[in-house]
């Protein structure tokens, strides 16, 4: 897929405000990676490791860095990126722009969501913290996760407080404009409150750009 979609779809011209950015890699050496990216100053660029339950690649390690403009400038910024990852000797799996679902320009009506590829999404990341003495009841979250249609994600780099855990609850819809998708996003979060799973915060976005959707084959 070629990243000027913009020149196909003439709505991406319309979206301006905030892109989370993400080149994922192949690496047996997460710690070289950390200090890679850790040098980075422009762009900033953030190390990432994300833990899967399950799926064909469930150990995912890409840079994160955020873009404020427009999704021409994230494309550039996300180019540039990707040129000094793939400098580094790292192969490059996939790339990734994100923009909160704020963005000025996210589809907000049916009609809406018709003017962007179908292959668009929007995505919602849900933090669930779990003290040490309920992490033997994680197979309850995870059911429950199923049944949303939704699936548990671990942060591999971020340690939380002494005897706390953190598992994000991750929900995908395709096809739908934001208040549908907004709807799914709250009949999970409440299920998850009554199940006395309480979630931390919801981190939403539309995925506008993604360069592998079979990446994450068997697990979403």
């Amino acid at each position: 897929m070629s990243i000027e979609l913009n020149q196909k779809y003439p709505s991406y011209n319309n979206l301006d405000g905030l892109f989370e950015l993400h080149v994922t890699v192949d690496c047996s050496d997460v710690g070289a990676f950390s200090q890679f990216c850790q040098k980075m100053d422009k762009p900033k660029l953030k190390p990432v490791v994300i833990e899967l339950p399950y799926g064909e690649n469930q150990k995912q390690v890409m840079t994160s860095n955020w873009v404020v403009g427009s999704y021409e400038k994230a494309c550039g910024i996300l180019q540039q990126v990707t040129k000094l990852v793939s400098s580094q000797g790292y192969s490059i799996s996939r790339s990734k722009i994100e923009a909160l679902a704020s963005t000025k320009g996210v589809p907000e009506t049916s009609e809406q969501v018709t003017t962007f590829p179908e292959s668009n999404y929007f995505e919602f990341h849900a933090k669930v913290v779990i003290p040490d003495e309920k992490m033997s009841r994680i197979e309850e979250l995870s059911k429950l996760a199923l049944s949303k249609n939704a699936h548990l994600s671990k942060n591999g780099l971020k340690q939380e407080k002494p005897g706390l855990n953190a598992r994000f609850v991750n929900l995908r819809v395709s096809l739908k404009p934001k208040n549908e998708a907004f709807k799914l996003r709250d009949e999970l979060v409440q299920a998850l409150n009554e199940a006395d799973w309480q979630t931390e915060k919801v981190q939403s976005e539309y995925v506008v750009y993604d360069s592998n959707l079979k990446y994450d084959q068997g697990w979403m």
